[in-house]
């Protein structure tokens, strides 16, 4: 069994999820590592492409407070993340671990998991997939999302399952040519915490990807991995919520979660 893993450059789950392989055995690994590519739009832009509602007062507030960021912290805020900062392609030195650096939907890393005969590739950080990939001759794509599928797919699945008072779910599943419509191979159930902002609970969420990645490498060895088709009538695909959206949900949440404890 070959395995692959997308990952980020900074993506410290990733030691997780090697230790884990390797206390089972696994040596066929290669990780495939892509650059996060930060964009950096007008403020404007960012308020069209992300749905703002911000009033002229906010917008200007907003403006003097990020130029004040960065002609003021920004220095030191680079040398303390500098210092603190992972690093996939150094960890992945000092550990003899296999990489190869490329965008994750280029033809050279197409090129490389055809080469290496890479048939199992775990998502464990990183943008959407393309049919290059996905169509790579008996390559299987799996993926956790921070939702409960069918019902809940797209961005913000997490925000629209607390919005809708829907169970708040990690699904394992397959990738396809469409958004979040793969087979699904396992839910796990996820409760809040106490005082946990919304943020640190999909945080939470997602670094539970290296034991539920680990758990279906074993069940394919064993073969006892089950797919289990999704209804397409079944999901929504979610839009990102806005910047005034998220606020509400996250004051709301908050005043609930603090007069619930979770576990």
């Amino acid at each position: 069994m070959k395995i692959g893993i997308f990952c980020r450059e900074n993506d410290v789950n990733l030691i997780s999820f090697i230790e884990k392989l390797i206390s089972q055995d696994e040596k066929n690994i290669i990780v495939l590592v892509e650059e996060k590519i930060q964009k950096k739009n007008s403020k404007r832009k960012i308020w069209q492409n992300e749905n703002f509602d911000l009033n002229i007062l906010e917008k200007i507030i907003s403006i003097i407070y990020s130029i004040f960021k960065r002609f003021n912290i920004k220095k030191k805020y680079n040398l303390e993340d500098n210092k603190n900062k992972f690093n996939v392609n150094s960890w992945c030195n000092k550990n003899n671990i296999r990489y190869f650096n490329s965008p994750h939907n280029s033809f050279e890393t197409e090129a490389c998991i055809k080469r290496e005969k890479i048939n199992h590739i775990f998502l464990l950080s990183g943008g959407i997939i393309k049919n290059n990939i996905l169509n790579i001759e008996n390559l299987i794509v799996y993926n956790a999302h921070p939702g409960r599928l069918p019902r809940h797919r797209g961005l913000s699945s997490l925000e629209w399952s607390i919005i809708e008072n829907y169970p708040t779910s990690l699904t394992l599943h397959t990738l396809n040519n469409k958004i979040d419509e793969g087979d699904i191979i396992k839910i796990v159930d996820f409760k809040p915490k106490n005082n946990e902002s919304i943020n640190d609970f999909k945080k939470r969420m997602i670094n539970f990807k290296p034991t539920i990645f680990s758990e279906v490498i074993k069940n394919i060895k064993n073969n006892n991995l089950v797919r289990i088709k999704q209804d397409y009538y079944e999901g929504i695909i979610h839009r990102k919520l806005s910047r005034r959206e998220r606020k509400s949900l996250e004051k709301s949440y908050s005043i609930l979660n603090n007069s619930t404890r979770g576990f």
